[in-house]
């Protein structure tokens, strides 16, 4: 693989790092991997009942048998209480105390009779004015009782099974009896503990808190004698805390799936995965657990194909047989979630199951939990078969380790061949003539400036770059509200590779052109004063004015790149790297979607088979003709070049019948400094230009950081006027050297 610039203080050299430190520890029997396999028929739910409210919820709750769907507007809220046979008592509204008062869903809470709790509140902020108060109401709207709150500000809710009623403030928790007459009040004695989220779970209530030095941890709380009692050890995931029969509570994870806890047992078990059960995750998911075996499931109540049912979950004995084949990436997007659920739609043969490695990441474990379980997995040979390295940290460790399979004789035996995809990007995957990584979809990153700044290498100087700020008297605001370490990020993430030698390891940052990104980067203001260095710009225009001259930008649409080109700077623009000492830096490529297959996958063929479907024609064909949020410039070349034919049509958007029209002159207009201006359409020599810059990008962006926060933490002596350039670049050089040396 090629050098990445944009990979912050990533090179071969230190290919080990992060891996194979895991190299002395003993074999796990297991992975997350083939845990997920174990598991890939018994966390299967199917649609039984539709449930249908004509009032339009917005958010739903549930409690043993029962449901609650509601919506508040201001002055009113509106509620309906369900049954799990799907039955729906008509709609009940409330008119609040005032037209400005409104309800908080996180406020509303159901009881497992089927009454409602909720609080009316007023809270308004430019009048300093708050109110709350606490009301009580049958399931077909009979008002059972209320309490005044006063003033305080409300952080959470949460009713037992006996209708105790318990609210969390910032500092203690206060305790109701179903007649709103308060019975205890709990107060956090703890200045170091944080009270957070508080879950019922029958007649008890559990208390979530971190604690400084310590992290998270859960808590029972008695109700009637007031007590808060020791810490129980759980494992955690990242999520939201669910109440629910069955377990003491569900964690929703990341938009995936429902995990119970047991908190006796100190386990957590995956309950409800939606993609498995041919859930739409791309959309935000309201997910309320009944018990373990049954779910109501609220889509967004905006989106175009908006439901709210109730799932059952199907005996594994009963689920379809496939082939599993295992999916692991990190932060794994709605758009990827689309095309996997279409892939295991399509298939006859496999079906693939997700693996989020991010949902493993805590407070507890500084948010390296995902992280270590992938390293985990990758030193015992139990990677998924897929994996979506997009968000993956240390990429090219795994690939200079073997990791990842050559894609190369798959694609062969499959009749893919390299040469109908843009070489770039297939060199960018590759090591030694090998493709270990494929990127699908992209953006290219970098950044505009006038086009006739910019020298023959399509770059600037960091010379003539700060000759330019002299001229026009803007050094230190030439780019919007950017401080001084974000220049350093810059360029380290463009120019890694003019300080560090990728096959040595030696390191460069003592020399004058080091200390000229110092001195350029001290221009800037620090974080504290970006507000007020930048109080008096006004950004539109400042462009076209040369009041401001760079801006960070990344090319996924050839229309948008251009139009974007003409409301920012009025003119065509150079599309560029960020200014280094030769004046040559060029933009990266920054993979919308990036795949690899597990070297030591025992269904390499099934595996290949959804590398297949994203280079497909029919996959990679994406038109550009007024859609700002495309899924990425493709590597197909055809389809990148019919990417760009549709590109030069005039401007359009889809009317109610789904056709294209085009969008007319008065309505397609941008303004610099109150003048309207035209959008011109895209020119064949310009779409030439920018097919060009994204041909010319040969670098992968990928997440790292490590060498970037070195060089940060010794540049604020610098900038603080503590040492010279000279002296801080020396001990940067240092620094880095002794951190190569020790993870080569």
């Amino acid at each position: 693989m090629k050098r990445s610039y944009l990979v912050k203080g990533l090179c071969v050299a230190l290919a080990g790092l992060m891996i194979f430190s895991l190299g002395g520890c003993k074999k796990k029997s297991t992975s997350v991997a083939a845990d997920a396999k174990k598991n890939a028929k018994n966390a299967v739910f199917k649609k039984e009942i539709d449930i249908s409210a004509d009032f339009g919820p917005t958010s739903a709750k549930a409690n043993g048998n029962h449901f609650v769907l509601m919506r508040s507007d201001s002055g009113s809220f509106a509620y309906a209480v369900g049954n799990m046979d799907g039955s729906v008592q008509p709609a009940v509204t409330i008119n609040l105390d005032s037209e400005s008062n409104y309800v908080s869903s996180m406020n509303v809470e159901l009881a497992s009779d089927g009454s409602v709790f909720f609080i009316d509140g007023l809270s308004d902020y430019e009048n300093n004015e708050f109110a709350y108060k606490l009301v009580h109401y049958s399931a077909d709207g009979n008002k059972l009782a209320e309490a005044d709150l006063g003033s305080e500000s409300v952080y959470g809710t949460a009713v037992l099974s006996d209708s105790t009623f318990v609210i969390r403030y910032e500092n203690e928790l206060q305790v109701f009896d179903s007649n709103l007459n308060k019975t205890k009040t709990i107060p956090n004695t703890n200045a170091s503990q944080n009270w957070n989220d508080i879950i019922p779970n029958g007649k008890e209530l559990y208390l979530f808190m971190n604690e400084s030095g310590t992290g998270n941890s859960v808590h029972k709380v008695d109700v009637v004698n007031g007590t808060v009692g020791a810490a129980i050890p759980y494992t955690a995931k990242s999520g939201t805390n669910l109440p629910g029969d069955g377990y003491d509570f569900y964690i929703s994870s990341s938009g995936n799936g429902i995990s119970g806890v047991n908190l006796s047992q100190n386990t957590i078990t995956e309950v409800f995965n939606f993609m498995d059960s041919n859930i739409d995750t791309s959309q935000d998911l309201n997910v309320k657990m009944f018990d373990a075996e049954h779910a109501l499931v609220m889509s967004d109540p905006y989106s175009e194909n908006a439901f709210i049912s109730i799932y059952k979950k199907v005996p594994p004995a009963e689920v379809p047989d496939k082939e599993y084949l295992t999916l692991g990436g990190f932060y794994i997007n709605s758009d990827t979630k689309k095309i996997i659920a279409k892939f295991n739609d399509e298939n006859s043969k496999y079906k693939i199951r997700v693996i989020d490695y991010s949902e493993y990441n805590t407070m507890d474990n500084n948010y390296t939990g995902g992280n270590t379980k992938f390293k985990g997995d990758a030193a015992t040979g139990g990677l998924p078969d897929i994996i979506m390295t997009d968000n993956l940290p240390n990429v090219e460790s795994y690939i200079n380790k073997n990791m990842f399979m050559d894609l190369t004789p798959m694609m062969e035996q499959n009749g893919l061949k390299k040469s109908d995809y843009l070489e770039n990007i297939i060199e960018a995957g590759s090591k030694d003539g090998k493709l270990f990584m494929l990127v699908p979809f992209y953006h290219i990153q970098g950044f505009m400036l006038k086009r006739q700044y910019a020298n023959s290498n399509n770059s600037i100087s960091i010379d003539d770059y700060m000759a330019l700020e002299k001229q026009f008297n803007i050094a230190g605001k030439s780019m919007y509200y950017i401080p001084k370490n974000t220049i350093i990020d810059y360029a380290m993430s463009y120019s890694t590779s003019d300080f560090l030698d990728v096959k040595t390891g030696k390191c460069n940052f003592d020399s004058e052109d080091f200390q000229k990104i110092l001195m350029f980067a001290n221009e800037f203001p620090a974080d504290k004063d970006l507000e007020q260095a930048f109080s008096n710009v006004n950004y539109l225009g400042a462009f076209a004015n040369d009041e401001m001259l760079l801006v960070n930008y990344g090319m996924g649409s050839f229309r948008d790149t251009y139009r974007y080109e003409q409301s920012v700077f009025g003119q065509e623009a150079a599309f560029t790297g960020f200014p280094n000492a030769k004046g040559n830096s060029r933009p990266v490529i920054l993979p919308d979607i990036a795949v690899a297959i597990s070297a030591k996958s025992t269904n390499k063929e099934g595996a290949f088979e959804f590398v297949k479907m994203l280079l497909s024609e029919d996959f990679q064909t994406n038109i550009d003709n007024g859609i700002v949020n495309t899924k990425g410039l493709p590597i197909l070349k055809s389809a990148f070049d019919a990417m760009g034919e549709t590109a030069k049509e005039p401007y359009a958007y889809k009317n109610a019948q789904g056709e294209w029209e085009k969008v007319e002159d008065e309505n397609n207009t941008y303004e610099i400094r109150g003048k309207t201006f035209v959008y011109k359409e895209l020119s064949q020599e310009h779409l030439d230009y920018l097919k060009n810059v994204a041909k010319s990008a040969t670098n992968l962006k990928f997440k790292e950081d490590k060498i970037t926060n070195l060089i940060s933490e010794e540049s604020a002596a610098y900038f603080s006027g503590q040492k010279s350039a000279a002296d801080v670049t020396k001990i940067i050089n240092s620094r880095v050297d002794i951190y190569v040396k020790e993870n080569q």
